[in-house]
């Protein structure tokens, strides 16, 4: 596994120590190191994708190395379709225990009726094109390869979660919410009838404007509105394109901002 390997790779690329990027992703600064390190080579998902998140990076794609056990493999493809262990072993038949101690290596070879049922629960074969044509997730799949996104690119720029995108991506939900829906064409460039004309300011684009007019450095609006440098430096450079309301107004507070200049709606805000 080279999670540990990319997640440092991008960390040294982004200019963030340890502590930084493990506040940027939410998680204790420890848990990012022995992550970063390998100590821990299969980290809980929902750890995977905040770290994705924050770092604009995609940790479960396949690098092709046919050197991964296969347990790497299947908890790779866990990863990817958001499944628990419980929901593996459920979807599959098979008691938990068995897919934690394949994944884990403990079984380093799994019974082959065990590793056909798993497979079939893993969807690792070729899926069938349904009638009329690719299906919605297909279509938007192919999109972003051409663009040249990840699922995590598209998801930030969305403002929504990788794990949305890749459950319609995969036909694990293939009927989104309309809004979301929206949202990822507009990213992808499949829904130009809706988008209006000119392009809104960024939050953090506006952020940026604000603070240089006031003359102030990342580190002045960091102390100012009592919080981490690292934390405005993700809304400025587009990381964290929609932060939390409480440090939106913390912020906006810091550099007196009102919410006529706004035009009576945060550009973060949007329907529930």
């Amino acid at each position: 596994m080279d999670i540990g390997k990319k997640i440092r790779s991008r960390r040294e690329e982004l200019r963030l120590s340890c502590e930084e990027a493990a506040k940027m992703a939410g998680i204790n600064p420890s848990t990012f190191q022995d992550i970063e390190s390998g100590k821990v080579q299969f980290p809980p998902f929902g750890i995977v994708y905040q770290i994705e998140s924050a770092l604009n990076i995609s940790l479960l794609t396949s690098s092709g190395d046919k050197q991964s056990s296969i347990g790497e493999r299947i908890w790779l493809r866990r990863g990817q379709l958001g499944l628990s262990r419980t929901e593996l072993a459920k979807r599959a038949g098979l008691h938990r225990a068995t897919i934690a101690n394949i994944e884990t290596g403990f079984t380093p070879n799994p019974r082959g009726q065990n590793l056909r049922r798993i497979k079939e629960a893993l969807s690792l074969g070729e899926r069938p094109m349904p009638k009329g044509g690719c299906s919605l997730g297909e279509e938007l799949r192919v999109r972003r390869e051409e663009l040249g996104l990840t699922q995590a690119e598209v998801a930030r720029k969305a403002g929504v979660h990788r794990v949305t995108v890749l459950s319609i991506e995969t036909n694990a939900t293939p009927a989104p919410r309309g809004q979301t829906l929206r949202k990822i064409k507009m990213v992808l460039g499949l829904d130009t009838g809706s988008q209006q004309k000119g392009t809104p300011i960024l939050y953090g684009e506006e952020i940026r404007m604000r603070r240089e007019e006031l003359d102030l450095t990342q580190a002045d609006l960091a102390m100012k509105s009592g919080l981490h440098r690292s934390t405005i430096v993700s809304i400025e450079n587009g990381t964290t394109p929609c932060p939390l309301e409480q440090t939106q107004k913390k912020i906006d507070e810091a550099l007196r901002l009102v919410s006529e200049k706004r035009m009576g709606k945060s550009p973060c805000q949007g329907d529930t």
